[in-house]
């Protein structure tokens, strides 16, 4: 019995803890969503000024994400990928390349979604 306890341990903790992470996180999310909505409808049943309003939001973090978000998440994959690959060289294991592949193919999809999409929705004062 206990030949076939640990196997089944190892793929429920091995699978089901990030699950479990990911859910926790997204619920996390979920409930900040929540709180800065009803924070929204509180200011505006109370008649404060829309100015007021946005003005609270962004001191409470609720900033749009940075146009430059997918070149900077491009550059670190594909710089991981990279220093993944060096390492395969280093210690002569080959088949690491996969990852690295992966990894920099990653990282040149992000940055070409920069250079195509990001890099277009920039306001012209900003460029």
């Amino acid at each position: 019995m206990e030949a076939i306890l640990v196997p089944i341990v190892g793929i429920v903790v091995s699978i089901g803890g990030p699950i479990a992470l990911v859910i926790v996180i997204l619920a996390n999310k979920h409930r900040e969503e929540l709180a800065r909505y009803e924070t929204i409808r509180r200011a505006v049943e109370s008649g404060r000024p829309t100015a007021e309003v946005e003005q609270m939001l962004r001191a409470s973090g609720a900033n749009p994400p940075s146009p430059n978000r997918s070149l900077r998440t491009g550059i670190i994959l594909f710089g991981i990928g990279i220093g993944l690959g060096l390492i395969a060289v280093l210690v002569g294991e080959p088949d690491a390349f996969a990852g690295m592949g992966f990894l920099c193919a990653l990282g040149a999809a992000f940055i070409v979604i920069w250079l195509f999409v990001d890099r277009k929705k920039r306001p012209a004062d900003a460029a």
